[in-house]
């Protein structure tokens, strides 16, 4: 096991962002559902990361990531979706001491966030090993035992919340 699955308390902590893409979004709809005080930076953020600052969900920086911007953060995202960006944002943030995630770059990850089937009060988060991300997308038809899918993981979360 490469990664030790826990659930991280982001209560009222930094947590910041570098990118204002589609990989940005993805992060941003997770993160958005935490109490964390989010701050992004994106020389061109996507209008619904600019609608999420305007309505006062997170911070936005209309530039690019620099030295000093992750201090006091305890997570960062690489999501500029351009690997010499996202290496040169990864290292400033690890310099400053955050736990970096570069997204889709697991090598080089200090952290991963899981597939998270979120059915209040029940959240299940899935994640893999390099080698069987690939066969977990697919374990619901290959018969496998030992590998849940999502929609399994999911209906599962639903029995659970219901019977409470």
């Amino acid at each position: 096991m490469d990664h030790f699955p826990i659930y991280l308390s982001t209560k009222g902590q930094r947590i910041v962002l570098s990118g204002g893409g589609e990989a940005a979004l993805a992060k941003l709809r997770l993160l958005l559902k935490t109490e964390a005080k989010i701050s992004v930076f994106a020389p061109t953020p996507a209008p619904e990361i600019a609608a999420w600052a305007d309505a006062g969900r997170l911070t936005l920086h209309t530039r690019a990531l620099r030295h000093g911007d992750v201090l006091c953060a305890k997570l960062f995202y690489a999501a500029d979706e351009d690997e010499t960006e996202d290496a040169r944002t990864a290292a400033i943030a690890r310099a400053e001491g955050a736990l970096v995630n570069i997204v889709d770059n697991l090598h080089d990850s200090a952290f991963i966030t899981p597939a998270i089937v979120d059915r209040d009060p029940v959240t299940i988060a899935i994640g893999t090993s390099h080698s069987l991300a690939t066969r977990s997308t697919n374990s619901c038809n290959s018969g496998s035992s030992t590998i849940p899918c999502v929609p399994c993981a999911a209906s599962t979360a639903r029995r659970l919340s219901s019977s409470q």
